[in-house]
């Protein structure tokens, strides 16, 4: 149930015209669809494109943070430091 809510979420925050309700009934369909084409005894030919097509979207994320991450007019290395946790996060203030 959490997955189908945080992948809602992210659907939300990725395009604020889809609500949260249609995030939910978006995450159910895929999920129902991956399970209805998912057949353990057959040669899985209809899972590997969708392999293939999650792999491809994941790849071009990848390349899109690459060329933002290429137009900052900032030190590299203190832009790949602000994703590392601070002593901060760890420590209790009190």
């Amino acid at each position: 149930m959490l997955q189908v809510i945080g992948t809602a979420i992210a659907i939300n925050i990725l395009n604020p015209k889809i609500p949260l309700l249609g995030g939910c009934a978006l995450s159910i369909l895929d999920a129902f669809t991956i399970l209805l084409v998912y057949n353990p005894k057959s040669r899985m030919f209809l899972i590997r494109p969708f392999e293939i097509f999650v792999a491809a979207i994941a790849a071009v994320v990848f390349i899109f943070f690459c060329i933002e991450l290429g137009k900052i007019e900032a030190d590299v290395g203190q832009v790949f430091k602000g994703y590392l946790p601070s002593r901060e996060v760890f420590v209790g203030q009190g």
